[in-house]
């Protein structure tokens, strides 16, 4: 597991924001605005957090995650705007792939890592070239979160997506069991909390949370109805063992498991 890294959900548990600062409600909707709108919704992937800055005196996220095709990017908003930088996987089918009037000032916009606030130096590219189709890596800014929304889509549609025909073949019940039991232990499923007043307590992060990309192949409804299979209690997320069973008794569940695998891998 990339212990560098921080499920998003995990954070927004954790995060105290005073309720006098007059910028909380921001603060939360941009929040989620990654982990549901773009992640959970259009995505249908992890977000996580790599990296923090302020801004309004709060602590905000640099967020991280994985696309389906291959795509890394790491981004930040602080208010006024985002920030981004995306990493492709090879070189772009077509040179110009975003258009210019969604950026701040148009394409030629100053990268240097000082405006990118909580980014490393490493993760500021150079900047967008329109021209250039070999160009892999790059960093530009956008007003909104309707332009940002744009650009996921735009990239999300860019590539097909990964082949994982040949982790699916050498794949074993001992690696599954071995990965979900890092990705609980580093992601606060084995953290607990007091819910009510009452002495009342429950994980900080369930099994279904930290791995729903995977139960949710196997409970959709069209994958049961192929394989004739009763409704799955999401239950069996918390039991490793039989979950790791379901996982290679299906190849769809298979592929979906080592895509969620590779989210909580993939280095940034």
């Amino acid at each position: 597991m990339n212990r560098n890294m921080e499920l998003l959900l995990h954070w927004m548990r954790k995060q105290e924001i005073d309720d006098k600062m007059l910028w909380k409600k921001a603060a939360i909707n941009q929040e989620v605005f990654i982990r549901d709108t773009i992640c959970t919704n259009l995505l249908h992937t992890h977000a996580f957090v790599v990296s923090w800055h302020r801004s309004k005196s709060i602590t905000l996220p640099v967020y991280a995650f994985l696309m389906h095709n291959g795509i890394k990017v790491i981004c930040r908003e602080n208010f006024y705007g985002w920030k981004l930088s995306v990493e492709l996987p090879k070189k772009r089918p077509v040179a110009d792939i975003i258009p210019e009037d969604l950026f701040e000032s148009g394409y030629n916009q100053d990268t240097s890592s000082c405006y990118f606030e909580g980014f490393k130096e490493k993760w500021a590219y150079p900047g967008y070239n329109p021209e250039d189709k070999n160009q892999t890596k790059f960093s530009f800014g956008v007003y909104s979160d309707y332009d940002f929304y744009v650009v996921m889509y735009t990239l999300k549609h860019l590539y097909g997506d990964m082949d994982f025909s040949k982790e699916m073949k050498n794949l074993t019940k001992e690696e599954i069991v071995k990965t979900i039991s890092n990705i609980y232990a580093n992601n606060g499923y084995n953290e607990i909390e007091e819910v009510f007043d009452n002495g009342y307590v429950s994980r900080v992060m369930s099994g279904f949370e930290l791995m729903w990309r995977t139960y949710r192949q196997l409970d959709d409804y069209d994958f049961r109805k192929q394989y004739n299979l009763d409704y799955i209690n999401m239950d069996i997320c918390d039991n490793i063992g039989e979950f790791a069973d379901e996982i290679l008794k299906y190849p769809e569940v298979t592929r979906e498991f080592i895509l969620e695998k590779k989210m909580y891998e993939m280095e940034y």
